[in-house]
């Protein structure tokens, strides 16, 4: 089957050919992962999943590929009911998938670093010492976020999945390029760009947002650990704050 592209619907994944016929890829998926992809309009994120789920070889390999070893107890808990639905309890309107792409230049190695409590506050202070070779490095990311009504993007890696499985998923088109200038004011130049995105990048952005703790119950650990941190943080009425100085060595 000659595929131009792969469309995610609310019922599945379906290859549509040339002549824009879809037909369903079942079981096939794995086939065509570095296709470019679109997602219908409404597909939610319980959809992917449940199209994710409904694949054993498709489960077992984005699992292992963006490390989520939790993948079933992801699947089970986006399936919970959860109210109020569509828009999550976070304000929270829609999820969203970004390319990010960064050219970060290091000139800069960070040996060692100290730290010194003050009445006002607490100082990290950081000793830095300039590379013999300097370079630029790449990073290329998709990231998952929850969008507000306002478009403000929020991290979701923390939030239990029936929240937000019933919120709508989408591409962003607009790709967010960012080169470090190799200035000692750390200067860098932004640029907008139009990009597509492949199934493989769409599946690994999604389950390694969701699954960075691993699985539910590790996230929500660390969720709790957060909230032990702010509420004394409260208790304290954050009397400080943590200011960080760098050293020329």
């Amino acid at each position: 089957m000659n595929v131009e592209r792969v469309l995610i619907k609310a019922d599945g994944f379906y290859g549509e050919d040339e002549s824009g016929v879809l037909v369903p890829l079942a079981d096939r998926t794995l086939s065509y992962l570095s296709e470019p992809v679109a997602i219908a309009a409404g597909v939610t994120l319980g959809d992917l999943l449940r199209a994710v789920s409904a694949d054993e070889s498709l489960t077992e390999f984005v699992a292992a590929y963006a490390h989520c070893p939790g993948i079933a107890e992801f699947h089970a808990e986006a399936a919970r009911p959860y109210a109020p639905e569509p828009t999550s309890d976070f304000g929270l309107v829609a999820l969203e998938l970004t390319r990010h792409v960064r050219a970060s230049w290091h000139a800069w190695d960070f040996p060692d670093d100290e730290r010194e409590d003050t009445a006002a506050g607490r100082v990290w202070r950081i000793r830095k010492v300039p590379k013999a070779t300097p370079y630029y490095e790449l990073e290329l990311d998709v990231d998952l976020a929850g969008v507000d009504v306002a478009g403000r993007p929020y991290a979701i890696e923390l939030t239990p999945l029936d929240r937000i499985s019933g919120l709508p998923l989408a591409l962003q088109e607009e790709a967010t390029l960012v080169v470090d200038e190799p200035t000692a004011e750390h200067k860098s130049s932004v640029v907008r760009a139009r990009t597509t995105f492949t199934l493989l990048e769409v599946l690994e952005g999604v389950y390694a947002e969701i699954g960075f703790c691993g699985t539910p119950a590790n996230r929500d650990v660390e969720l709790g650990k957060i909230r032990e941190s702010y509420d004394e943080g409260e208790a304290a009425g954050w009397e400080a704050g943590t200011r960080v100085e760098f050293v020329d060595a």
